[in-house]
């Protein structure tokens, strides 16, 4: 469904106005109801929207929700006319969103085949020239655990990344409710470290290893790959030193907390050996290895005080060697990602 100009009512429940302001035009959404209207899924009294977002009245996770794709006709078709991707393939439901970009799936219109397309807003110099940072990246890459970019459309308005479609959701709703065993957990930590090995060999660090970032082929196997290059980067072929700041605070890692208080660059590739570590710990037990309390948290990071709970007692003792090697807060003690994958854990 599209929805259009001006001021649109949903009955009592929500409201869309469009105004001019100074040449420029301005959408906003208002909430109404007693149960709650969503953008990309957040919650909003009122908030701006823009074209493609995703309209929910009622939690989109419930199943009388009512969901919409919003869509300014001017833009949609400044897109379509300007190299946008509107005649090769249909826009539908909505995947979801993070930072500047939303993701919904797309058809091909040639071949009926299913996709995913991401769609950045071309709003600004600096976003635009990260994102084009990540379609350089993805481009070069060709690994079985790391997401495929099919083809990318450029217009006045947006960036659309058309890359191929898992059926098998994200590791983040995998763990959610339910941890991984032993055996479940090797296999997908095993499958990220052989693609942050192949990322490094080509000069390439990820910077933002986090469950909603490991996708699943299919909901039956743990078949996985890496997805979302929106903060990696290419490092100098003679040093491995990063110096932007960066990645989700539950799995940041010391080096990267010391650059915001010192502006020290950091070894990239064992960053993404810290994520990792906590991403094999979290997949396991369903907590964080660190204390949760603001203060200690950041202090806990820095002073690597992993917390081994009485659920760790019977674990491999293979399996806790490999996280406290990959926990190491010297990052000249750390293990990197070529002896990760040749520990014993992996036999």
């Amino acid at each position: 469904m599209k929805i259009f100009y001006y001021l649109i009512h949903f009955a009592t429940h929500l409201q869309i106005q469009r105004r001019i302001i100074d040449g420029i035009s301005i959408i906003t959404a208002r909430d109404f109801s007693s149960n709650g209207s969503y953008v990309n899924g957040d919650l909003f009294d009122e908030t701006q929207i823009h074209c493609y977002d995703e309209i929910s009245l009622f939690h989109p996770k419930k199943e009388n929700s009512i969901h919409y794709c919003f869509i300014e006709n001017e833009v949609e078709e400044d897109d379509k006319q300007n190299g946008g991707p509107q005649y090769d393939y249909e826009i539908g439901n909505y995947l979801g969103s993070g930072g500047f970009s939303i993701v919904r799936e797309a058809i091909s219109k040639e071949s009926n085949n299913l996709y995913a397309i991401k769609i950045i807003k071309n709003s600004s110099v600096k976003k635009t020239t990260m994102f084009q940072n990540e379609i350089n990246i993805m481009q070069s890459l060709e690994h079985p655990n790391i997401i495929k970019l099919e083809k990318v459309y450029i217009t006045n308005k947006h960036i659309f990344l058309i890359m191929e479609r898992l059926n098998g959701g994200d590791l983040y709703e995998r763990i959610i409710n339910n941890t991984f065993s032993q055996e479940h957990s090797k296999v997908v930590i095993y499958q990220i470290l052989s693609a942050l090995k192949y990322i490094k060999v080509h000069n390439i660090i990820h910077r933002d290893i986090k469950p909603e970032n490991i996708l699943f082929v299919n909901k039956l196997d743990y078949f996985i790959k890496i997805t979302d290059f929106g903060l990696s980067r290419r490092i100098d072929t003679t040093s491995h030193l990063a110096s932007t700041v960066c990645g989700s605070d539950l799995f940041i890692a010391p080096e990267i907390l010391k650059k915001l208080y010192n502006g020290t660059p950091y070894d990239g590739s064992k960053v993404d050996v810290w994520s990792s570590g906590v991403l094999l710990f979290v997949m396991v037990c369903g907590y964080p290895p660190f204390s949760r309390t603001n203060n200690q948290y950041i202090e806990s990071i820095l002073k690597g005080e992993i917390i081994f709970k009485e659920d760790w007692n019977n674990r491999n003792p293979l399996l806790i060697d490999l996280i406290k090697r990959m926990l190491v807060v010297d990052v000249n003690q750390r293990i990197s990602i070529e002896n990760c994958l040749l520990h014993p854990f992996f036999k």
